[in-house]
């Protein structure tokens, strides 16, 4: 693919001088393939048809992506000179409003099956200048947004609008960052994600990680990853460049290679490792694979790199191959330097006093100042996502809020920072503690924190999901982790909790899941005892139709404004817009789209079932307004907005005349749970 397409060269020319790629196959998609000249054949019909749609060099472009083969969008941008900003569709869209605000993207280009999850924000996107979908491979002209008659921007010509701005003479704010290539988010595990401005160097550590991979053109990459993960977008696509390889987008062929996150790793090769005999080697990414796991790849004869990534790094930092234990994670890569800041002298043993922050500092990557509340505009060829300091001495060092040491020249990580507890002045490690609880074969997840404490600053809470069948106490857990750790590591609170929140990388949100707990004690604790009132609700005429409908005739009922003509689930007797008397009643479907939702993990009085479980704002279809209920028929990480869904009922018998009386929606078609 010759390099003349792409206005980033140092990015994305990664084809060694005089090797021929043209013809081999770059991608696998479902059903096809594609070659390195037919992709740079679709880049270019793409890279034009943003064009006359009045894309220019500069302009900041939101690429909301549901998977990897939207890769076509993203080199398109990149050719068109175009800075993209890789959003995750593991973000809501309410968040895609905050991360495009963030870094100030004035266009947005979707994958059409998100289409439906946009809908719901379209007003409050009004400060775009265009946006338009993609369908992956298949897409070469921007399609017209069409959201069923909501507000929402639209494509505007060149002359209008950012189309007539982008130019490097009229850029405005942030003009020193048209040479940077992209920009992607960090992964946020527990606070907010930031920006990280992309440029210099990925072509190079594209074809050192390809090196390490042992990568031939003959080879067949399969990531599995999310689109918008950094160090996948490194690995993957970039990486298969450098080496003249293939891409593989489906997860069904005899890969040479598999990279994925560690703990998508785990459960691959624990469930089946029959899987394990496609790959001559395995890359797990965000934490060591455990013993049990390394012993079945050693079995299988795969190989294993282990590598130690950064989003401000844009990926790997640090790689070993066949790694004597978990927190091994190799040695700096070229252009890499590695230090250990120690923060305090707080430690039970010399060892642990050798330990500290994790930073790096890249060679061909330079920090900006990043003082100031306002925007972050980035130098030339370079990233921000942290604060520099100004002194000589930690110029350049990137704070990667890891927890570690470095032995014989090697990495090693204990935890996340926000996993070192000092508790009564002792340094305690929240993994050590999760790997003695996750020892008991009743416990089958763990997650320990600290929290803020009177009396000894933090205190530790472990929230731990048990077996279904287990009958065991938080007094009983204690009790067996004193034979394991010091009465300093022992927890003060464990918590049994249904199900952990994650990250879009994966992570286990701890300090969520503490807050929500410490919230909902607050609640609870507000009246000592419990109060008996007695009461009654009458329905009145229009609830009265709709529960009755709902119990005798298995039907779902609203009511009809003769005005403005919207019809309202659950049925009310004035319109909420145009304040006439509703006297129409009108049956609706039982089918509709998950249009927002949200998840409860942890237990409290009153609930309708036990966690986790989700609540959905449900717009049936034909109705104006939304109907509150839980979604079930798989499982609680499945579920996204925009999925279509139908109502599910109780038998006749077991119908009592109330909203349950539906006992939850699932997906159309049936339950797709395990």
């Amino acid at each position: 693919m010759p390099d003349s397409i792409f206005k980033n060269a140092e990015l994305l020319n990664l084809l060694e001088s005089g090797v021929e790629f043209a013809d081999r196959t770059f991608l696998h998609t479902s059903g096809s393939t594609t070659s390195y000249s037919e992709f740079e054949t679709a880049v270019r019909k793409r890279k034009a048809a943003l064009i006359e749609a009045g894309l220019q060099p500069g302009v900041r472009v939101a690429l909301y992506s549901s998977s990897m083969d939207s890769i076509l969008e993203l080199f398109s941008l990149l050719s068109l000179g175009a800075i993209p900003v890789l959003i995750s569709s593991y973000w809501s869209a309410g968040r895609l409003i905050q991360l495009m605000n963030s870094v100030e993207a004035t266009y947005l280009s979707f994958h059409s099956d998100l289409e439906s999850v946009l809908q719901p924000v379209w007003s409050s996107l009004h400060h775009l200048d265009g946006a338009f979908s993609h369908s992956g491979l298949d897409t070469i002209v921007p399609e017209p947004v069409s959201s069923g008659g909501l507000e929402h921007p639209s494509l505007r010509s060149a002359s209008e609008g950012m189309g007539q701005q982008a130019g490097l003479e009229q850029a405005g704010p942030g003009s020193e960052s048209l040479n940077c290539a992209l920009i992607v988010f960090s992964s946020g595990t527990e606070a907010d994600p930031h920006p990280v401005f992309l440029g210099h160097g990925l072509a190079s550590r594209a074809a050192t990680v390809a090196r390490r991979l042992e990568l031939q053109p003959e080879d067949i990459l399969y990531s599995s990853s999310d689109f918008s993960c950094i160090q996948d977008l490194v690995m993957g696509p970039l990486a298969a460049m450098a080496a003249g390889c293939s891409l593989d987008l489906t997860g069904t062929l005899k890969s040479s290679v598999r990279m994925a996150p560690a703990r998508e790793l785990e459960k691959l090769i624990l469930q089946s490792d029959q899987e394990l005999s496609k790959f001559r080697m395995v890359v797990a990414s965000g934490g060591g694979l455990g013993s049990q796991t390394r012993s079945i790849l050693k079995r299988c004869g795969t190989s294993l790199l282990q590598s130690y990534g950064i989003a401000e790094g844009a990926g790997p930092v640090t790689m070993v191959k066949d790694p004597p234990d978990t927190s091994d994670c190799g040695s700096s890569l070229p252009g890499v330097e590695v230090r250990i800041v120690p923060l305090d002298n707080r430690a039970r043993n010399p060892a642990e006093q050798a330990m500290g922050e994790i930073q790096c500092r890249i060679s061909d990557v330079q920090i900006p100042s990043m003082a100031g509340s306002g925007p972050i505009h980035p130098e030339q060829d370079s990233y921000g996502s942290a604060e520099a300091s100004s002194s000589a001495e930690n110029q350049g060092w990137i704070s990667t809020g890891d927890f570690g040491f470095i032995e014989n020249g090697a990495l090693r990580v204990v935890s996340r920072l926000s996993e070192r507890i000092v508790r009564a002045d002792e340094v305690i490690i929240a993994p050590e503690i999760e790997r003695s609880l996750l020892s008991y074969s009743d416990i089958l997840e763990a997650a320990v924190t600290g929290v803020a404490d009177a009396k000894y600053g933090q205190e530790l809470f472990a929230f731990v999901r048990l077996e279904d069948s287990s009958a065991v106490d938080s007094g009983e857990i204690k009790n067996r982790l004193r034979n394991d750790l010091s009465p300093e590591q022992i927890p003060g609170k464990i918590i049994p909790a249904g199900s952990f929140p994650r990250s879009s990388s994966g992570e286990i949100q701890k300090l969520r899941m503490a807050e929500e707990y410490l919230r909902n004690q607050k609640l609870l604790n507000r009246i000592p005892g419990s109060v008996d009132i007695e009461y009654r609700w009458v329905y009145g005429r229009a609830l009265s139709r709709f529960y009755t409908g709902l119990k005798e005739e298995e039907k779902i009922y609203g009511t009809r404004c003769l005005g403005c003509h919207k019809v309202q689930v659950p049925p009310k007797i004035y319109c909420g817009v145009c304040f006439l008397e509703c006297s129409e009643y009108v049956e609706v479907p039982g089918t509709g789209v998950l249009e927002s939702f949200t998840t409860v993990y942890l237990e409290y009085p009153g609930q309708p079932r036990k966690p986790p479980y989700t609540y959905g704002y449900i717009k049936l279809d034909g109705t104006h307004t939304h109907l509150y209920h839980l979604v079930d028929g798989l499982d609680v990480s499945e579920i996204h907005t925009g999925m279509r869904v139908e109502a599910v009922w109780k038998p006749q018998k077991a119908r009592a005349g109330t909203l349950y009386d539906i006992k939850h929606f699932q997906p159309v078609g049936g339950s797709i749970r395990n």
